[in-house]
C-alpha cells in the first residue's frame, strides 16, 4: 500500500524537485568527501614511505662518519642520498633531422644500493636494480630529449645508459608544478657528472630504519649534537607540507559541499512545503473517510523513507561519477595511486541527507499529518504547529552546530562561507534595485509591465532567486575568465627584460666563454651576471640562532638550508625599500621583508653567516619588499661589492632573448626551432651550467590553472543546478497564485499571446538581471586579482559581458517555459481553481 501511494505521488513535480535536490546534495558531499578521504588516506597510510625510512637526516652538507657509525651501533639500517640539479641532453642527434633534442634541466637523485628502506620503487620494466653507469628516468625526460629506454643520455660531463622509466618513488610526495623532471642514478656516479662543484646547491639525505626503541635511542643521541643546518626529521615533519596541501584541499571541498548542501536544503524546504500544501485536502478527505492517524503516519513516513533511499542511491551514483570527473580534470595535480575510499564519506552523505530531511521536511509533514477533516469544507482551517518564528531560529542553531562539528573553527572556511552568503545577498539586492529601476522605464508594452510587477510583487522570493543565480553565474564567469586569458594577459604584460632562461652554476672562467658563445649566435641574447654565495645563518646578535629565535621561527626554511647571497650596487627594480638606507656599506647587508619578519630581524641587528666553514658578520642596514612575481632574480640578502669576494662563489644570469634585434624571431616555427637549437648547442658546450626554462614553467603553471579551473567549473555546475532546482521549487510554490492571476487576466480580456509573452519576459528579465549582476561581481573580483595579485592594469572582459547575461537568460527562459507551459491552458486553470 505504501509503495502504491509513493508510486502514485512520484509524478508530482514538487516531489521530483525534492528528489533531485536531495540527490544533488548527496552527490556533492559524496564526491568531495571521497576525494578528501582518499587524499587523507594517501597521506596517513604512506607517511613513513614519504621519507623512505623511519627518520631522515637532511642537510646541505655530508653527515659526520661518527654519526653513521653510531647508527650501526644501534642496529639501524641506513641509506644515503644526494640531490642536485644539472643539465641532461641526448648523447646522439635524433634520427629525424627536423626534430631537436632540447637540453633539459633535471633533478638528480643519487642513491645507494639500500634505497628505499621503506616503500617500493616502481619502474618500467619492473624490479630494476640500479647499477653504476645506468639511470632510471621520468617519462618526461624521454619525451623532451627524444630518446628511448636502452639509449644513452649525457648528464653533465658523464654519459649514462637509460635502464628504465621511473613510475613512482616512495619519497616523492606530490606537487602540481615541477621545475625539473627526476632522474635516479647510482651514488658512485655523481663524480662523473662534474656537476657537484664548490658553491653547488646540494641536499644530502640519510635515511634510518629500525625498531622503535632503537630509533628513539638514536634520536636522543643525535639531536642534541646536530650543528645548525642539520635537521633530523620524523614522519610528521616530512609529511607536514603534504598535510598542509591536503588540509587546504579539504577546506575547499568542504566549502563546496556546504554551499551545495545549503542550496539543496533551500530547494527541498520550498518544494516540500508546496507538496504538503497540495496534499492538505487529500489528507482531510481520507480522515473524513475514516483513515486513522496511525495509518496516515505510516503512509507519510513510509513515503519519506522511500524518497530518502532513492535519493541516496541516485546521489551516490552521481557522486561517484562527479568524483571521477574531478580526478580526470585535476590530472597530474593528484597522486596517481590514490587508495580506495572508505565507507566514511557514504556515512557522512547519508547522515547529512537525513539531518537535512528532518530539518526542512519535518515541519511540513507534521503540518500535513495534523490536517483537520473540517478543511474539506473550510480551507483556512489549519493547525499552526511549530510556528516559523520558533522553528527557523531552532533550525539555524542546529545548522550552525552541525557546521561546527563538520569544519570546526576553521577561519578560512567560515570566512569564505559567510562572505559568499553576504555576497549572494548583496548581488540579490543589486538585482532587485535594477528591477525597480526597470519599472520606471516608460513603455506601452503590456507584457513587460506585467512581468516587472510580477517580479516586484514578492520581494523575498525574487531576491532569493537573484542571489542564488547571480552568485552561481558569478563564480562560473570568474573561473572561465581565469582559465581563459587571465594568466595569458599577465604573461603578455611582463616587461621585455623578462628572461626566457636562467643560467646557473657558472664559474668565473666560463663567463667570458658564455658571452662569446651568444655573440656568435643569430639570436641576440642579453645577460646580467649576479654573484651567488651559498651561506647559512648561524647567529643573531652573537647568539646561536637556535637560541636567538623561538621554536616556530627555528623551523623556517631560511634557517634550515643554505641561502643565496649576492652583492650589488644598484637597487633592484623589482624591490621596494621599506626601512633603512641604500646602498649597504662595507660590513652591512640588506634583508628581504619576509625573512626579517619570520626570524625577527630588525634594522641594526647583526647576522652571522657560515659559508664553507668560514663565518662572517654583517649589520642589517635596510629592509626590502620583494616582488616575487616579477620574474626577475631576487635575493634574501644583498651585500656591497667586495664583501663576498673572499668566499667561494658561483654566478647566475638571466638570459633575455631580444626579439627587436632579430627580426626572424617572431614566434614562428622556424624561430622557435632556431632558439631550441641554440640552447641545445649551449648545453653541449657547457654541460655543467644548469639552464632553467622560464617559458616552460609559465606554460606548466597555465596548464595547472586550467586544470584546477576546470575542476572548479565542474563544482560550480553543481551549485548552478541546485540554484535551478531552487527556482523550480519557488515557481512551483507560486503556481496557484499564477493560476489566479492568469485567469483574471484572461477574464479581463488578455490574449494568449500577451500571457505567453508575460511569462517569457519574466524569466528573460530574471536571467538577464542575474547575468548582468554576476558579470559586475566577476569583474570586481577580476579587478582585485589583476590589481593586487598579478599587478597589471585592469581591462574589462567584453566576452563575459556578452555571454553571461545571454547564457543566464536562455537557461532561465528554458526552465521557466518547462514549468509554466500548463499555465497558458485557460480551461486547465479554471479546473485548478475549482478544485
Amino acid at each position: 500500500m505504501i509503495f502504491k501511494w509513493f508510486w502514485r505521488e512520484w509524478k508530482t513535480p514538487s516531489l521530483i524537485i525534492v528528489w533531485l535536490a536531495m540527490s544533488l546534495s548527496v552527490a556533492a558531499i559524496l564526491a568531495l568527501g571521497n576525494l578528501g578521504d582518499r587524499l587523507e588516506q594517501r597521506l596517513n597510510s604512506y607517511s613513513r614511505e614519504f621519507m623512505a625510512g623511519d627518520r631522515v637526516l637532511r642537510s646541505t652538507r655530508p653527515a659526520e662518519e661518527a654519526w653513521l657509525a653510531e647508527a650501526k651501533q644501534f642496529e639501524l639500517k641506513t641509506s644515503e642520498q644526494l640531490s642536485f640539479q644539472t643539465m641532461a641532453f641526448a648523447s646522439q642527434e635524433p634520427v629525424d633531422t627536423t626534430a631537436i633534442s632540447s637540453p633539459l634541466l633535471v633533478s638528480i637523485k643519487a642513491t645507494d644500493d639500500a634505497y628505499p628502506l621503506y616503500g617500493a620503487l616502481i619502474t618500467e620494466p619492473t624490479d630494476i636494480k640500479l647499477k653504476p653507469g645506468e639511470v632510471i628516468v621520468a617519462k618526461d625526460v624521454l619525451l623532451r630529449l627524444n630518446v628511448s629506454v636502452g639509449e644513452s643520455i649525457d648528464i653533465g660531463d658523464g654519459q649514462f645508459k637509460i635502464a628504465g622509466i621511473l613510475i613512482k618513488e616512495p619519497d616523492a610526495g606530490f606537487s602540481g608544478i615541477q621545475s625539473a623532471p627526476k632522474i635516479l642514478m647510482h651514488l658512485e656516479d655523481v663524480s662523473k657528472t662534474g656537476a657537484v662543484q664548490l658553491g653547488s646547491r646540494l641536499t644530502y639525505r640519510y635515511m634510518f630504519a629500525g625498531n622503535a626503541t632503537n630509533i628513539e635511542a638514536f634520536s636522543q643521541y643525535i639531536e642534541p649534537i646536530l650543528p645548525v643546518g642539520y635537521r633530523f626529521l620524523s614522519d610528521s615533519d616530512s609529511a607536514s607540507g603534504l598535510s598542509r596541501t591536503v588540509d587546504r584541499a579539504k577546506q575547499f571541498l568542504i566549502l563546496c559541499s556546504v554551499l551545495t548542501l545549503l542550496l539543496g536544503a533551500s530547494a527541498v524546504a520550498v518544494a516540500m512545503t508546496h507538496y504538503t500544501r497540495t496534499r492538505y485536502k487529500l489528507v482531510a478527505v481520507l480522515k473524513t473517510l475514516g483513515a486513522t492517524h496511525r495509518i496516515l503516519r505510516k503512509w507519510i513516513i513510509g513515503q519519506w523513507i522511500f524518497l530518502l533511499c532513492i535519493s541516496i542511491v541516485t546521489g551516490g551514483i552521481l557522486g561517484t561519477l562527479t568524483e571521477q570527473g574531478l580526478i580526470l580534470a585535476l590530472g597530474n595535480i593528484l597522486p596517481n595511486d590514490l587508495p580506495t575510499p572508505t565507507v566514511k564519506p557514504w556515512i557522512w552523505a547519508s547522515l547529512s541527507l537525513i539531518v537535512m530531511a528532518l530539518l526542512v521536511g519535518l515541519r511540513p509533514y507534521i503540518q500535513l499529518l495534523l490536517t483537520q477533516p473540517i478543511r474539506v469544507l473550510r480551507q483556512s482551517s489549519l493547525t499552526n504547529h511549530w510556528p516559523l518564528k520558533v522553528y527557523i531560529p531552532i533550525v539555524s542553531i542546529i545548522i550552525i552546530t552541525a557546521l561546527l562539528v563538520l569544519v570546526g573553527f576553521n577561519k578560512i572556511v567560515w570566512s569564505v562561507l559567510l562572505a559568499m552568503i553576504l555576497l549572494g545577498l548583496m548581488l540579490g539586492m543589486m538585482g532587485f534595485v535594477l528591477l525597480k529601476m526597470l519599472k520606471r522605464v516608460k513603455t506601452t508594452h503590456l507584457s513587460f509591465r506585467l512581468a516587472i510587477n510580477r517580479l516586484l510583487h514578492q520581494p523575498s522570493v525574487t531576491i532569493s532567486q537573484l542571489s542564488a543565480f547571480s552568485l552561481s553565474f558569478m563564480l562560473l564567469s570568474l573561473l572561465i575568465a581565469m582559465q581563459g586569458d587571465l594568466l595569458s594577459r599577465w604573461q603578455a604584460q611582463l616587461p621585455k627584460e623578462t628572461p626566457s632562461y636562467i643560467l646557473m652554476n657558472i664559474n668565473e672562467p666560463q663567463k667570458a666563454e658564455i658571452e662569446s658563445y651568444f655573440e656568435s649566435q643569430p639570436i641576440s641574447a642579453q645577460t646580467d651576471y649576479f654573484t651567488i654565495v651559498l651561506a647559512r645563518i648561524t647567529k643573531l646578535n652573537q647568539i646561536p640562532i637556535k637560541e636567538a629565535v623561538d621554536e616556530t621561527a627555528a623551523k623556517t626554511e631560511s634557517l634550515n638550508r643554505e641561502i643565496n647571497l649576492t652583492q650589488l650596487t644598484e637597487f633592484p627594480s623589482s624591490n621596494q625599500l621599506l626601512e633603512g638606507s641604500w646602498p649597504p656599506k662595507p660590513g652591512e647587508t640588506s634583508i628581504e621583508q619576509g625573512v626579517a619578519s619570520q626570524i625577527g630581524i630588525k634594522i641594526g641587528d647583526e647576522v652571522t653567516f657560515d659559508s664553507g666553514g668560514r663565518e662572517f658578520t654583517a649589520k642589517v642596514s635596510s629592509i626590502r619588499k620583494v616582488d616575487w612575481e616579477s620574474m626577475q632574480l631576487n635575493f634574501y640578502f644583498i651585500f656591497p661589492l667586495g664583501d663576498l669576494d673572499a668566499y667561494t662563489k658561483m654566478w647566475v644570469t638571466p638570459l633575455v632573448l631580444d626579439a627587436d634585434k632579430n627580426k626572424s624571431l617572431q614566434n614562428s616555427a622556424a624561430s622557435e626551432l632556431e632558439r631550441l637549437q641554440m640552447m641545445a648547442n649551449f648545453s653541449k658546450q657547457f654541460p655543467t651550467v644548469s639552464v632553467l626554462d622560464v617559458t616552460a614553467l609559465l606554460k606548466q603553471a597555465q596548464q595547472i590553472i586550467s586544470q584546477v579551473s576546470g575542476a572548479l567549473q565542474f563544482m560550480a555546475g553543481l551549485v548552478i543546478l541546485c540554484g535551478v532546482l531552487l527556482m523550480f521549487a519557488q515557481v512551483q510554490i507560486s503556481m496557484r497564485q499564477r493560476h489566479v492571476e492568469l485567469v483574471v487576466y484572461r477574464t479581463l480580456g488578455a490574449s494568449s499571446k500577451i500571457l505567453n509573452q508575460t511569462i517569457w519576459i519574466e524569466f528573460l528579465i530574471l536571467g538577464a538581471v542575474s547575468g548582468l549582476v554576476a558579470v559586475v561581481g566577476a569583474e570586481v573580483a577580476l579587478w582585485s586579482l589583476q590589481k593586487f595579485v598579478f599587478d597589471f592594469p585592469w581591462s574589462p572582459n567584453f566576452l563575459l559581458w556578452m555571454l553571461t547575461p545571454i547564457t543566464a537568460s536562455v537557461l532561465l527562459v528554458s526552465c521557466g517555459w518547462l514549468l509554466s507551459r500548463r499555465l497558458l491552458n485557460y480551461r486547465a486553470n479554471l479546473r485548478a481553481l475549482s478544485v
